[in-house]
């Protein structure tokens, strides 16, 4: 199999996913800032990674540059973030904001935890984030998952939820690409709620 791996890690997390990606699978890991469209010329599957920031999905402009010079055989998209990655209905928003149609149909979606500090955050995202923190502590203890448990503690200390085995689904869907595939239902648009995106430090 010939692979290739493209990402745009701002600070780290999604780099972290995509050479582990990359290691497992024996290719490259290249970082979207040295990657051109046509590096996926003659690949069997094509990954790309980035960030979820505010519902952009971090480097998306290289999959529009991309989708005009070619058309993977295989795409497979994987983000990171902070987001709730139960809620695919936003996720899924996420991509058909981000991903061109010419490479969204039919290609794989992975979504993994990331990792956030709150020094990297500007003013009006330290704004945005305070409201969304609010919106935790309203929950009793008992109602919160270990992210919003983590998310709490954020001004003390960095939070960091990278697991790099749950790229091996995405790293097994790749091996064996041909393999056939459930597919999810396409989200109502009214199902997305901007008020659930979160921040990635990625």
């Amino acid at each position: 199999m010939n692979a290739i791996v493209i990402y745009k890690s701002r600070r780290g997390a999604t780099k972290r996913y995509a050479e582990y990606i990359a290691e497992k699978l024996g290719c490259r890991a290249v970082d979207v800032s040295y990657a051109t469209a046509e590096d996926g010329q003659g690949a069997d599957v094509v990954i790309y990674g980035g960030g979820i920031y505010a519902g952009a999905i971090a480097g998306s402009s290289f999959l529009d540059k991309m989708a005009e010079h070619i058309v993977p055989e295989h795409f497979i998209v994987f983000t990171t973030g902070l987001n709730d990655i139960s809620n695919l209905s936003l996720l899924s928003m996420v991509m058909m904001r981000n991903v061109p149609d010419r490479l969204r149909r039919g290609c794989f979606e992975f979504h993994f935890y990331g990792a956030l500090s709150y020094d990297s955050l500007k003013f009006m995202d330290r704004v945005m984030f305070r409201a969304m923190l609010s919106g935790i502590k309203a929950k009793k203890p008992e109602a919160r998952d270990l992210r919003e448990t983590a998310l709490l503690n954020i001004k003390k200390e960095r939070v960091d939820l990278v697991d790099l085995s749950s790229a091996e689904p995405l790293i097994a869907r790749a091996l064996d690409i041909d393999a056939p595939r459930d597919d999810l239902p396409e989200p109502e648009p009214d199902m997305y709620d901007e008020d659930d995106d979160l921040y990635a430090d990625d």
